[in-house]
């Protein structure tokens, strides 16, 4: 009773989930740098940001999407929860990895904010385990809350 592995990793045989998520990184690109910010066309905007707000929501679909295939076909509430707790500690992983890697911009921030030191590793650790936001890191929050959805 293990998680079980398809050809091709998370992706196997769904290659309509991968185009979508590469168009959908466009999206995510698009919402961070505005290419609409001058236009004045209310209607271009509406439907603008109605597309580009799909981005986000439909990575956690596909991620909960493909986590169940790679789940047991008939319920097995054993080997579901290892597949779980596999998927939980590999974001866990990867949270820690990138967080290790944008620490010295993190503690830059920090110096230059000017804060006091006990403001700064208050607002790191609430950043670290509520919002998963510090400075020039503000992606890691995906991380953070699917690691918060797949734990509750």
């Amino acid at each position: 009773m293990q998680c079980i592995v398809k050809r091709g990793g998370w992706g196997g045989g769904y290659n309509g989930i991968d185009l979508f998520k590469f168009i959908m990184a466009i999206f995510v690109v698009a919402i961070h740098t505005q290419p609409l910010i001058n236009c004045t066309n209310r209607i271009l905007l509406k439907i603008y940001s109605s597309i580009v707000s799909c981005a986000v929501p439909y990575f956690f679909l596909s991620s909960g999407f493909l986590l169940a295939k790679k789940m047991s076909d008939g319920f097995d509430k054993e080997s579901d929860l290892k597949c779980i707790t596999l998927f939980i500690r590999k974001n866990v992983k990867l949270y820690v990895l990138w967080t290790l890697l944008y620490m010295p911009l993190t503690f830059y921030g920090y110096v230059v904010s000017g804060d006091s030191f006990v403001f700064c590793v208050a607002h790191f650790f609430r950043g670290l385990f509520l919002t998963g936001t510090h400075y020039n890191s503000h992606m890691l929050w995906y991380l953070l809350a699917t690691i918060y959805i797949m734990v509750s």
